[in-house]
């Protein structure tokens, strides 16, 4: 690993994005002068991708803001996904417009457990109760 302060950033650009490409002139090779090996974290890349699919898996399409917003709120709590515009949470489903009397599906307590925190989250955010 490199030592702190002695890092370097790379950035890595499909061949099929760019368009055209010219010599602008001869420079010396920075990482020739270096005689230490740089090396990427393959593993460190892996997870940067793994991160970046659960973040667009979290984005609704289709879906409102304060859905968005409501459905960042149970996430930090609930394993949550979307199914078109539905929010899942196992068997708990919730409905647009995203209120307690749109969870439906589950145990009772399940059920009960996910409206409570809902009510609580739309109340956090400064939305509406009503249906």
């Amino acid at each position: 690993m490199p030592k702190t302060g002695k890092t370097m950033t790379t950035r890595t650009v499909k061949a099929s994005f760019i368009s055209t490409a010219r010599l602008l002139g001869k420079v010396t090779d920075p990482l020739a002068s270096n005689k230490k090996k740089r090396f990427v974290d393959l593993n460190g890349v892996v997870e940067k991708e793994a991160v970046a699919i659960r973040k667009i898996k979290s984005i609704g399409v289709g879906v409102t803001a304060d859905a968005q917003k409501i459905f960042d709120a149970l996430a930090s709590s609930f394993r949550v996904k979307w199914d078109n515009k539905v929010m899942v949470m196992g068997d708990v489903r919730i409905c647009s417009p995203y209120h307690s009397d749109c969870v439906t599906g589950g145990t009772r307590a399940a059920n009960d457990e996910i409206k409570k925190v809902l009510k609580n989250v739309r109340e956090m955010l400064q939305l509406s109760n009503d249906a």
